[in-house]
């Protein structure tokens, strides 16, 4: 669980809690930047909070399950919009994984998303991406709070 707070400077596209697969990748791997908030290109999935409409995305304010990149952008296995705006206050998002396979995304105490993801491996390295470009967006992570079972 943890708080973000996206603010606008003259634009950006948003933020990820990546959970990234340890054997393809390191703590120091960098991913796309732009429309790729700074995933793109990593091993993993990803829940990210989507502040702009790249060309293909469904809005400018959403947050959606990614597991990769197609010409550029990010692919969504699942996404939800019509949620309040995140470029306003701030907001508590929680991810949990259950029974080691469904990813479940919580936003400002209401669940948006669930997903199975064969693919997630049993560790995960853990990491907040953005992207940098000529146009920069505030991200502020706050109180990041990590728990596992058992």
């Amino acid at each position: 669980m943890f708080n973000a707070q996206l603010y606008s400077g003259t634009g950006g596209n948003g933020l990820t809690f990546a959970l990234l697969n340890p054997a393809q990748a390191t703590d120091t791997a960098l991913g796309g930047g732009g429309g790729e908030l700074g995933f793109g290109g990593l091993p993993g999935i990803a829940v990210t909070l989507v502040t702009y409409k790249s060309t293909g995305y469904p809005s400018s304010n959403f947050v959606a399950i990614s597991t990769g990149t197609s010409n550029g952008l990010l692919t969504f296995q699942t996404y939800v919009k019509g949620i309040s705006k995140l470029r306003s206050g701030s907001h508590t998002v929680m991810v949990q994984v259950v029974n080691g396979d469904v990813l479940i995304v919580w936003l400002d105490g209401e669940q948006i998303l669930q997903q199975a993801e064969p693919g997630l491996t049993a560790t995960s390295l853990l990491a907040f991406t953005a992207a940098t470009s000529s146009v920069y967006e505030g991200h502020l992570v706050r109180n990041a709070a990590i728990a596992a079972a058992g």
